[in-house]
């Protein structure tokens, strides 16, 4: 006899392409050809390609030269960037995830990626190699201020045995307080390394960078760090033997306290994927 108590019940597939919680790009730096970059997402500008090098001569990376290669967008066209990256107003979270492959020499800091200008009228805020090649740092510069801000995680990608091979990594940066963030460091899905009380108002700046500017904030650039003029602290395969692959960055008001870990735990599994953490589903 059928059982007529039994209701169907509709399946239904989770969508892996469902949009992100909040303001989210992810490029993955995969074109085999061209000068643009996409955000896979739709939400981001595109990234345009200047340079005389073989910046896709490994595959899935892209390896700067050191002298000309950059990708940047102008500030008419930073969209979407310019609320990720402005953490003046409120108090949140900025994540930064990108893979990277480098052998720890650089003669000089590399940056990977900065949003603004190192310029005393705007400043910035970014990630890269310390000077010395030895780690992570996020690299600041607040609005007035005389020089750039460079805090290192402190740990040797040498000794932790991470030089010459594919890392997976994620910089966590937490409003503390008007002036101040914390930083967090994760590479291949474990917690590296964490600075607290980064003092945004260092080299008599007059407020963060972003600061109640009111317009664009001069545009990105990934492989090297823009002036006013010129692009300078480039990432360099020469000088670092130093590759980009696969970069999100990911913007929340407030701080959940586990996201940063979960995505880096996710993007070190799935390397290639976007990370289910930030779905939205």
């Amino acid at each position: 006899m059928r059982n007529r108590s039994i209701k169907s019940i509709a399946l239904q597939a989770q969508d892996a392409h469902a949009s992100p919680v909040s303001p989210c790009v992810f490029y993955k730096l995969h074109e085999s050809s061209g000068s643009t970059f996409s955000d896979t997402l739709g939400n981001g500008p595109d990234f345009s390609y200047t340079g005389t090098g073989s910046i896709r001569a490994n595959t899935t990376w892209l390896t700067p030269n050191g002298t000309d290669d950059m990708l940047q967008v102008s500030r008419d066209n930073m969209g979407i960037l310019n609320d990720i990256f402005r953490m003046d107003t409120e108090y949140g979270q900025l994540i930064m995830a990108f893979d990277l492959w480098t052998d720890g020499s650089s003669t000089g800091f590399e940056t990977i990626f900065q949003s603004g200008v190192a310029g005393s009228t705007v400043g910035h805020i970014g990630v890269g190699l310390s000077s010395a090649g030895s780690a992570l740092s996020v690299s600041t510069r607040g609005v007035g201020a005389s020089t750039n801000k460079d805090d290192s995680f402190g740990f040797t990608f040498a000794g932790l045995s991470l030089t010459n091979k594919r890392l997976q990594c994620v910089v966590e940066l937490v409003r503390a307080t008007a002036t101040t963030m914390d930083a967090h460091c994760y590479i291949d899905g474990e917690v590296r390394a964490t600075l607290t009380g980064i003092d945004w108002l260092s080299n008599s700046a007059t407020r963060p960078y972003a600061g109640a500017q009111g317009v664009p904030v001069f545009g990105a650039t990934f492989f090297g760090l823009q002036t006013t003029s010129t692009v300078t602290r480039r990432l360099s395969s020469l000088g670092s033997n130093s590759r980009v692959s696969r970069f999100l960055a990911h913007r929340s008001a407030t701080r959940d306290t586990m996201l940063a870990l979960k995505v880096a735990q996710q993007m070190y599994a799935a390397q290639g994927d976007f990370p289910r953490a930030l779905r939205g589903v």
